[in-house]
């Protein structure tokens, strides 16, 4: 009988090696942005001003990175299952 608390932890690890891997392909200043934006939550407004740009800038940039991390993302799970 499989524990369900081991498949939790296994399935987390999986998950946290995806993210690390798809996080490895983006540019610097891309993990910049996820960093401040998400894991951080500096607001827009300050990530803007820490820029030198506007936020209008910093939310186009913000939906080209949430894209690129999609893509990225799908195209692991579709090398998964090449195997």
């Amino acid at each position: 009988m499989p524990d369900p608390a081991a498949h939790a932890a296994f399935d987390e690890v999986e998950r946290r090696i995806d993210m690390e891997t798809v996080l490895a392909a983006l540019s610097a200043d891309e993990r910049r942005l996820f960093h401040d934006c998400f894991q951080r939550g500096v607001p827009r407004a300050d990530v803007a001003a820490r820029l030198g740009v506007t936020d209008r800038t910093v939310r186009e940039r913000l939906e080209n990175l949430y894209a690129r991390l999609r893509a990225l993302y799908l195209h692991g799970k579709e090398d998964d299952h090449v195997q």
